[in-house]
């Protein structure tokens, strides 16, 4: 979708907008939720709950994928993972 066919939209058609102003807040509302938890656990503890989370949930990860989660590099996984 164009800017301009979105901008169209959010002017035109007020549920469009309600649903997007919707998903963009609960977006928000998660990342800070994350964000807060990371500042408040050491981002070893944080790394050992999502590996217990995918082993309970039968899940795979790349790295990549953990270190996007956390918002930290692939080396500092890479170098947590050496520790645990």
């Amino acid at each position: 979708m164009s800017v301009k066919t979105f901008l169209h939209l959010c002017d035109t058609n007020p549920k469009f907008c309600r649903a997007m102003l919707t998903d963009t807040s609960h977006r928000m509302a998660l990342s800070l939720s994350r964000a807060s938890k990371q500042l408040l656990y050491p981002m070893k503890h944080a790394l050992s709950r999502i590996i217990e989370e995918m082993r309970a949930q039968n899940l795979t990860l790349s790295k990549q994928d953990m270190a996007d989660y956390l918002g930290v590099e692939l080396r500092t996984i890479n170098r947590l993972l050496k520790e645990i």
